[in-house]
């Protein structure tokens, strides 16, 4: 017995050791390196770093989300004799096919609620600071208000859906927030975002994009409003950026270079044997496959740094124009139209109406997510839905959030 109770204090003593070791490492530890800790953000050093936290989060919510809606849309198919269409859930898409237990729209629908997280919180963080720059606390509010709060609530409006026929999302555990509401806080952000920037390209940035919400709401007098204020001729695209260390463009591995799980439409390469120029602003390129067909598929982001022109003066002057045959606005539509084809050294129309009006669209904003919206928008005037009626034409809300949220 005493053979066996000796080892057993010897052990008892060298973990009752180990372990007062271990309290003092820990304790004595220094601080971390590799992270800031939340209380050192609210300092007026570490808001560039939280501004360009927000930034990256942007870019990070918009571009798997689009190469998913363009496969819900007309603008892309899936299509397994392409090598490296593997992804079951894009092939769901392509058929509008809808579960919420689906792989791939958990991570852009939190990617969103992160954004909206992160501006909401640098609003917070704000509050409690006293600026010696003001410049910095300007900009700091200014992409809060816009990236953080704008964008994500649009972004809710536009892509996402509780039931097939009823649009929009959930903020921060909240009740069921229908897109019209959305989109209507979309445009109050925005506007707030104008209160903090006296750059004039960045107020015509924003102009442009409270025009495209009114736009999407029907509102064409205030959408021509906007827009006359908005981007110009010259000023450089709005872009989500992909250079960051870790943070690459989806476009790229999803429906592009790197693997392809959305073949382009082939209306987009007629347009090319058409008109040879349309490749300026419609770039293309062959994926290999399987069955000897030649298929195509976008090269507007040959590689994972490419950025995403998320508002440009291009996407303006067809605002105005659309708002101009709609009757709203006093732009000329026909020479708005071929203001930007000569951009891209595109012969000049003779005419343009409504019908004209949405191919130009097709061809200017393809693989930008802005087709899904758009083929929404004109189905009732110039066609039907192309995969049925009975087919989803937005994503559907995760089953995380559903099991997460008491409220929907």
């Amino acid at each position: 017995m005493k053979k066996q109770f000796f080892p057993l204090v010897i052990m008892l003593f060298l973990l009752l050791l180990l372990g007062t070791a271990c309290e003092d490492y820990v304790t004595s530890t220094d601080p971390l390196i590799d992270r800031v800790e939340d209380q050192y953000l609210t300092e007026e050093s570490q808001v560039p770093f939280i501004i360009s936290g927000v930034k990256a989060k942007f870019s990070a919510a918009i571009d798997h989300l689009f190469t998913m809606a363009g496969v819900l849309s007309d603008e892309m198919f899936f299509d397994v004799a392409v090598v490296g269409a593997t992804y079951p859930d894009f092939d769901s898409f392509n058929r509008g096919e809808m579960r919420d237990d689906m792989t791939h729209i958990a991570g852009p629908y939190n990617d969103i609620g992160e954004l909206r997280f992160m501006g909401d919180d640098l609003i917070r963080r704000l509050e409690s600071l006293e600026f010696e720059d003001a410049d910095l606390a300007n900009e700091a509010a200014f992409v809060a208000n816009f990236y953080g709060g704008a964008f994500p609530r649009y972004l809710l409006a536009g892509y996402w859906a509780l039931a097939r026929n009823q649009p929009g999302g959930t903020i921060d555990n909240s009740a069921f927030i229908a897109a019209g509401t959305l989109y209507a806080d979309a445009i109050e952000k925005a506007k707030t975002a104008l209160t903090f920037t006296s750059d004039a390209v960045l107020i015509r940035t924003v102009n442009t994009f409270i025009a495209r919400v009114y736009l999407f709401q029907g509102s064409y007098a205030l959408a021509a409003q906007h827009a006359a204020l908005g981007l110009v001729e010259g000023d450089a695209p709005f872009e989500a950026l992909y250079s960051l260390v870790g943070l690459q463009n989806t476009w790229y591995h999803n429906a592009g270079r790197g693997r392809c799980n959305g073949a382009a439409a082939w209306r987009l390469s007629e347009y090319i044997e058409a008109d040879a120029n349309e490749a300026n602003r419609l770039p293309l390129t062959n994926p290999n496959s399987t069955d000897g067909i030649l298929y195509w598929m976008q090269d507007k982001y040959p590689s994972v740094g490419s950025p995403i022109h998320f508002l440009t003066w291009q996407e303006t002057s067809l605002i105005l124009a659309e708002c101009a045959l709609r009757g709203a606005g006093g732009g000329d539509a026909l020479a708005l139209v071929n203001s930007v084809r000569a951009f891209y050294s595109i012969d000049a129309l003779a005419q343009v109406d409504m019908e004209v009006l949405i191919v130009e669209r097709d061809k200017q904003l393809a693989f930008t997510g802005m087709r899904l919206i758009d083929q929404r928008r004109f189905d009732d005037a110039y066609g039907t839905w192309h995969l049925g009626d009975e087919a989803w034409r937005y994503f559907i809300i995760p089953n995380d959030e559903r099991n997460g949220n008491p409220n929907i």
